[in-house]
């Protein structure tokens, strides 16, 4: 055996102690297995035990989450398919005994009248007078239709002691009538209408009967006449009103004593009060009229031409003068570019129209070749103006004017002429409209 000079020699008593210790080690260990297999419930040793239960807490939590997820989820499940599943279920499965509704007869109930204040306004309107009123609820208002003209007339009859009756004057025992009618009349006015109705008054009324002056009233703004009756069998107001073309009558009757009878009369005044005619809308229509009474002539024109805004120069004169004129200002752009129609007076004695007219035709060919250094290439036209002859001057004036002379001398007017000057910058079309005018002259 090779010897090994460098390793410290050990000593006889380290290595007894090793020797020592190595074998006490192996005694514990053999007492330790020893003891383990001789404990009587087998545990295993401190750090076997520490293992174990870490596994079964481990499992524990596993099937804790498990539990918790699935829960969560059935949950989930539940609240959203729940209620239709169990409505399936409910409908196809379980079969439900119909239940038997006894139905019990309900009362009906009994319609009360309605009750309605007498004194309330009731509203009334007849197209056929055209017009409107207001009325106390406990009155009776009937309409007739008479058989002559096919006019209506309306009464309001309230009598204390024959409520909804239709009763004559005669009839009425204590109470009032308004009476409303129309009715035509070729010459008579109102004054005169009037005047006669009082005369059947004075004719058919006892001699203590009174009646008043007529007087002027008005109904809805409308100027009428009325008077009154007194001690007539029953007290009167009689007022007449034209209005929409027609002749109205409105005859207010009351009876009864003193007291009473101010009162009736009260209410119809009340009833006149609340009358109101209907408006009548006239279209005025395309077409305005002009007329002249001291020349003696009329004429029509379009509505849609001003009477402002344009004209036309006159005849070279300085004693004729503008009495109307029109045109149409859309076209307007300055006195020598227009539409439009001016009509001219002119007043000379002791000069026939024949001569006016060639004196007018020389005046006008000197300023046209004043004005444009050569003369005009004039031309006169014999036309009508309603159903007068005129004469028409083309061409002379150098403002390019139309000129018409019509002699209006009668008895009363010697020497008048009437001239219609004409511009014309739009062509046919303004042309057109002074045809017409032309041929709607009526002379009077």
């Amino acid at each position: 055996m090779p010897l090994n000079f460098f390793s410290k020699k050990q000593k006889p008593e380290e290595e007894i102690k090793t020797v020592t210790i190595e074998k006490k080690e192996e005694v514990v260990l053999e007492n330790t297995n020893q003891e383990y297999l001789k404990s009587p419930e087998g545990t295993a040793p401190p750090s076997a035990v520490n293992i174990e239960e870490a596994k079964e807490t481990i499992r524990k939590l596993k099937i804790r989450f498990h539990i918790v997820f699935y829960t969560f989820i059935i949950s989930v499940f539940l609240s959203i398919f729940g209620n239709p599943i169990i409505k399936f279920y409910r409908e196809n499965f379980i079969k439900t005994k119909p239940t038997i509704i006894e139905e019990t007869e309900t009362p009906v109930p009994e319609d009360k009248p309605e009750v309605i204040d007498p004194e309330s306004i009731v509203e009334y309107s007849n197209d056929g007078l055209k017009l409107s009123l207001d009325r106390l609820y406990r009155t009776s208002l009937f309409e007739n239709t008479e058989e002559t003209d096919k006019s209506t007339k309306i009464e309001i009859i309230y009598d204390k002691n024959n409520p909804n009756k239709n009763l004559s004057v005669e009839e009425l025992s204590e109470g009032y009538i308004l009476r409303v009618s129309v009715f035509p009349t070729v010459l008579r006015k109102i004054d005169e209408i009037a005047l006669v109705k009082k005369e059947s008054f004075i004719a058919s009324c006892p001699k203590a009967a009174i009646l008043t002056e007529t007087e002027v009233s008005y109904i809805d703004g409308v100027e009428g006449r009325s008077f009154e009756v007194k001690n007539c069998g029953s007290d009167f107001k009689v007022t007449y009103v034209v209005k929409n073309g027609l002749n109205y009558e409105f005859s207010q009757i009351f009876k009864g004593d003193l007291g009473f009878r101010q009162a009736y009369k009260a209410e119809t005044e009340n009833i006149i009060d609340s009358i109101k005619f209907y408006e009548e809308y006239v279209d005025p229509g395309p077409v305005d009229t002009y007329q002249n009474d001291t020349l003696g002539f009329s004429f029509d024109f379009p509505r849609h031409l001003s009477k402002e805004c344009c004209s036309a120069s006159g005849p070279v004169s300085d004693k004729a003068y503008k009495i109307f004129t029109i045109g149409d200002s859309n076209t307007y752009i300055d006195e020598n570019n227009l539409d439009a129609i001016s009509f001219y007076v002119e007043e000379r004695s002791k000069v026939g129209f024949y001569d006016y007219v060639e004196q007018q035709k020389t005046l006008l060919a000197d300023d046209f070749i004043v004005t444009r250094g050569e003369p005009p290439k004039p031309e006169v036209r014999d036309i009508k103006v309603g159903d007068r002859d005129a004469k028409m001057l083309k061409g002379y004036s150098w403002r390019g004017n139309d000129l018409i002379y019509i002699d209006v001398s009668n008895e009363k007017r010697y020497d008048t002429f009437l001239v219609i000057s004409t511009k014309n910058a739009s062509g046919e079309s303004f042309e057109i409209v002074i045809t017409g005018i032309l041929e709607s002259f009526r002379f009077f």
